[in-house]
C-alpha cells in the first residue's frame, strides 16, 4: 500500500472513530471567513456539505487529500506555519466558501462545514405556509414546527399593578416570533381576569404584536400563575 493510499485510510479511519466533541462545526453565512486552526505534522479533516475545488494564497504551504470514499472530505497537513486565505468552490452548487488556514489558530481534528446560507433558505421554505395562529397553536402545544428556532430567554416583558409576565421562550421564523412566558399575579393582589386588551407589548425587535393566548384567563391566590403566548408578526 502506497503511504498516500495509507494516509486516505487513515484519516478516514480518524473521521469514523472521532467523538463528537473532537470536532468542530463551523458554518458559513456567505460572509464571515471559515477559521480553520491546522497543527504541523498532524492532518486537519474538512468535510463540506459537497465537493469542493480549492484556491490557496500560498497552495504549496499545504497538502489536501480528497477522499476516495467521499469526495466531500479533505484531509490537509501544513507543511510549514502559515496564516493565509483558501477559497472553496462547490463543484455542485458553485457556493464559494471564504476560509482562513491557520498554524496559530487553535487546532481541531475535525472540521464540518455547514452551508447556513442554504440552512436559512431550507428555514423560510418550511415556514412559508405558517400563519400567526399556526405559530400560536404550536406555542400552546409546545412543539416546534419546520424551521422554526427556538431559546430559552428569561426577561420580565410586563410589570403591572396586577401582575407581571417574566417571557421564558422565544420561537422565531424568519417572518415570526412567538414568546412563551408566566403571568403571575402581583402579590397583594387576591384575584383577575387577564384580557388581551389590557396587554400592549412593544417590542421593535420582534416586530407588530399580533395576539395572545394563555391556558386560563382567571388567577386568583389558589391558582396565582398561568402560561402565556404572544405572536409577533415583522
Amino acid at each position: 500500500m502506497s503511504k498516500l493510499a495509507a494516509r486516505v485510510l487513515f484519516v478516514l479511519a480518524s473521521l469514523l472513530t472521532a467523538t463528537a466533541a473532537s470536532a468542530t462545526d463551523l458554518v458559513w453565512d456567505g460572509k464571515t471567513y471559515l477559521d480553520i486552526g491546522l497543527r504541523i505534522g498532524a492532518d486537519t479533516l474538512v468535510v463540506f456539505p459537497e465537493p469542493v475545488e480549492t484556491s490557496a494564497e500560498l497552495p504549496d504551504a499545504y497538502s489536501v487529500v480528497t477522499s476516495t470514499t467521499d469526495q466531500r472530505i479533505l484531509s490537509v497537513r501544513p507543511l510549514q506555519l502559515q496564516e493565509q486565505r483558501v477559497t472553496f468552490i462547490g463543484t455542485k452548487s458553485k457556493s464559494i466558501y471564504l476560509a482562513r488556514f491557520s498554524t496559530r489558530a487553535a487546532y481541531s481534528p475535525i472540521y464540518r462545514i455547514k452551508d447556513g446560507t442554504a440552512i436559512e433558505a431550507a428555514r423560510v421554505a418550511a415556514t412559508t405556509k405558517l400563519t400567526p395562529t399556526g405559530l400560536m397553536k404550536a406555542l400552546m402545544a409546545g412543539q416546534p414546527v419546520n424551521g422554526v428556532s427556538t431559546r430559552q430567554q428569561k426577561q420580565e416583558i410586563v410589570a403591572g399593578p396586577e401582575y407581571k409576565v417574566v417571557a421564558t421562550e422565544v420561537w422565531e421564523t424568519p417572518s415570526m416570533t412567538g414568546l412563551v412566558a408566566t403571568l403571575t399575579l402581583q402579590p397583594e393582589v387576591l384575584a383577575t381576569t387577564v384580557r388581551p386588551s389590557d396587554i400592549s407589548l412593544k417590542i421593535p425587535a420582534f416586530g407588530n404584536y399580533r395576539m395572545m393566548g394563555a391556558d386560563r384567563w382567571d388567577l386568583d391566590r389558589d391558582v396565582p400563575s398561568t402560561t402565556v403566548y404572544f405572536v409577533f408578526t415583522r
